[in-house]
């Protein structure tokens, strides 16, 4: 209650600050990706030149793997920015049916400021929270973790599916492919100058899909083919104990 409490007051006092700003990020993705597609650059000249402080929502220090969100955005519904990686989430952590104990801790991680201000902002947070949710789920989405190097290491959640693996030869393939956007990332990150706690406030966010799956319900609910399965051997059962179909055997009499 305490938690839900202090949700709601943080949740309007986050939008009053940003203000004007709300859905910025999401912006500054759509830009780069309309960029890439106008003219094929991805990075600014200052990043390639030399040395350079990162200055946010100017500088991309994003990999070449983000194009694959950056360039959707640039045509699609702005809402869709947002429907999918929250809707997501949810409905895979529903799935779980997490016990009550870890509740505490969820509403904790969601109302940690960054949370709300990633959903505010429209931050790449939001994909990267629903890559680890999908990614504890069924394997490769946790790949999405790529986009964005520093979180790298939640990316293992996936690692116990084949699909992961299949999804890493497929990353693999296509940086061959687009190997000088990569060789341009990799003299970006060289040049850049960042604070190192840059994506340290970000970590408990990411944590949300975890947490949830470590408390999920061991239980799950019957799926309806498990049902049926369940009614044809019943129905086998009763056919084995000798007793004939009324209708078999009206058909013998005649």
């Amino acid at each position: 209650m305490t938690l839900a409490i202090a949700f709601l007051v943080e949740l309007p006092i986050l939008a009053q600050v940003i203000g004007p700003m709300l859905g910025d990020d999401a912006r500054f993705y759509r830009d780069i990706g309309a960029r890439w597609l106008e003219d094929g650059s991805f990075y600014l000249p200052h990043q390639l030149a030399g040395p350079y402080v990162v200055t946010l929502q100017l500088d991309n220090v994003y990999p070449p793997t983000a194009l694959a969100l950056f360039v959707p955005s640039t045509f699609l519904p702005g809402l869709i920015w947002w429907m999918i990686p929250l809707g997501l989430t949810a409905t895979v952590i529903a799935s779980w049916r997490p016990a009550w104990w870890i509740w505490p801790f969820i509403a904790l991680l969601i109302a940690w400021p960054k949370t709300i201000s990633s959903v505010l902002w429209g931050n790449m947070d939001m994909w990267l929270v629903a890559g680890i949710a999908a990614g504890l789920r069924w394997g490769w989405p946790a790949l999405l973790m790529t986009v964005k190097p520093s979180l790298i290491p939640f990316a293992l959640v996936g690692f116990r599916h084949r699909s992961f693996w299949y999804g890493a030869m497929v990353i693999a393939v296509s940086a061959v492919l687009m190997w000088p956007l990569w060789a341009q990332y990799i003299v970006v990150m060289m040049n850049m100058t960042i604070p190192w706690d840059y994506s340290l406030g970000s970590m408990p966010v990411m944590l949300l899909p975890v947490a949830a799956w470590f408390g999920r319900s061991r239980h799950r609910a019957p799926k309806l083919v498990d049902l049926v399965s369940t009614a044809k051997s019943g129905q086998t059962r009763r056919d084995s104990t000798g007793i004939q179909d009324p209708r078999r055997v009206g058909r013998a009499i005649t």
